[in-house]
């Protein structure tokens, strides 16, 4: 089990920048899609 968490760490300290690269891309095309149907009504 402690091989594991320190697994999973190392994981998400490899993955971070990604990830957070992903979410401001994820929220970006959210807004762009409610900025889009806003205008379309």
């Amino acid at each position: 089990m402690v091989f594991f968490v320190a697994a999973q760490g190392a994981f998400l300290d490899a993955c971070r920048e990604d990830l957070s690269y992903a979410t401001k891309r994820w929220h970006r095309y959210k807004e762009r899609r409610f900025l889009r149907q806003q205008t379309s009504r």
